[in-house]
């Protein structure tokens, strides 16, 4: 099992003003809907609004074969818009609907070679401290592999995010993270800087992608480069997430993790299909198994 904790949103998408889709969606919900289209059983923990977009959320997930939490609050539910440019880049527009104070969340039961996702803004909320650090403790006791994609961009609060972030990293086994989030948390220009950092913080492996460049996976034993075939670019909403759907996928297929170039390379390879195929449609999520 795959178990993936983060928030779930409504998002709009907009091209030249004009909506061009609209549907269920958040890192977290992105990347467990691209798991079960590929026939990888997928638990999503969230928390979710009591209005009609959260009940649209819910139908979707159970249509999907996405098991989720049914953990509900009073409340709006969040909702994103995005704007489209003309490489399929977007600019966003986030609208808030959690209460101030975090539901109380209890983790299902994980066991050995099961596969914890999470990350995002949502991870360093401080209204979250006390969830993510309980997901991170059950994911450890269970000896599951725990992944975590900070998916960050530069605020004021940054320096203060720092400090949580590292904490954060020193009790993962893989951090994905893209050379826009390493430049947000530290600062750092290359790969290389990038590994330092999340090294020196605790984390043994990174996998550093980069847009349209190549794939880096820094290891302590390893360091190769993946590039990556140029694509026709529809959106890239939810490519992160299906980089990270594809590549767990594999990892959760092939139960013991070998740290040797052969596994990494498969694993990459199936997270850049998935990635590939999002790019290519306007949904946050794979079309079907790739």
């Amino acid at each position: 099992m795959v178990f993936v904790f983060g928030s779930c949103l409504y998002e709009i998408m907009f091209k030249n003003s004009r909506p061009e889709w609209a549907g269920p969606g958040g890192s977290a919900l992105n990347a467990s809907v691209s798991m079960a289209r590929s026939g990888i059983p997928v638990y999503l923990i969230t928390e979710l609004a009591n209005d009609f977009p959260a009940q649209h959320i819910t139908g979707f997930l159970k249509q999907q074969g996405v098991s989720y939490t049914d953990y509900r609050y009073d409340g709006n539910t969040r909702l994103s818009l995005a704007f489209l440019n003309d490489s399929g880049d977007a600019q966003y527009a986030f609208y808030p609907g959690y209460p101030e104070k975090a539901l109380k969340l209890n983790f299902p039961e994980m066991k050995r070679n099961d596969v914890a996702l999470f990350g995002s803004r949502y991870s360093l909320q401080e209204r979250n401290r006390k969830n993510v650090d309980a997901f991170i403790a059950k994911a450890q006791k269970a000896g599951a592999f725990i992944v975590f994609d900070p998916n960050y961009r530069k605020t004021a609060d940054t320096i203060q995010h720092q400090t949580r972030l590292q904490q954060i990293i020193k009790q993962v086994n893989l951090v994905r993270a893209s050379n826009d989030d390493m430049y947000g948390i530290a600062g750092t220009q290359t790969g290389t800087e990038a590994y330092k950092f999340v090294r020196e913080a605790g984390c043994p492996n990174l996998i550093y992608t980069s847009n349209s460049g190549p794939v880096e996976l820094f290891t302590p034993d390893n360091h190769c480069v993946f590039p990556v075939k140029p694509v026709v670019v529809v959106s890239t909403i939810g490519a992160g997430d299906a980089f990270n759907a594809g590549l767990i996928s594999y990892i959760h297929q092939n139960k013991n993790i070998e740290q040797n170039f052969e596994f990494w390379n498969k694993a990459i390879e199936r997270g850049l299909i998935f990635a590939t195929n999002v790019c290519g449609s306007h949904e946050n999520y794979i079309n079907g198994p790739v």
